[in-house]
């Protein structure tokens, strides 16, 4: 209904850990209410891989972006940030305003 069109790339054979698997879905969650709320993005696309020991969720989106310290004050970035170092990972946020925005969370495996 907001006119977005989506994207997913998953391969269709993946086996995460059940406590990884949660963290990406509640990042992917957050990063698409964000696009849906805040981008107004044309596209968004989300992709998990997986490298050697890492697992890798990223959610990229074509809006308007925003300064990248607006994170510090957005509560759901935050708590995602926390539960990635949580599991041993991080999250890497990407965003200028203009150029749209791309979330990245990293976990081991």
């Amino acid at each position: 209904p907001r006119g977005i069109e989506a994207g997913i790339d998953v391969p269709a054979d993946l086996r995460l850990p059940p406590a990884i698997e949660t963290l990406f879905y509640r990042c992917a969650q957050e990063a698409l209410r964000n696009v849906a709320a805040h981008s107004r993005a044309g596209h968004a696309h989300v992709r998990v891989e997986v490298e050697s020991d890492l697992a890798r969720l990223t959610v990229t989106d074509d809006g308007q972006g925003f300064d990248g310290r607006a994170e510090e004050g957005h509560m759901g970035l935050k708590l995602l940030t926390d539960l990635a170092r949580e599991a041993g990972g991080r999250l890497e946020l990407d965003s200028a305003p203009g150029r749209g925005t791309r979330v990245c969370v990293e976990a081991p495996r």
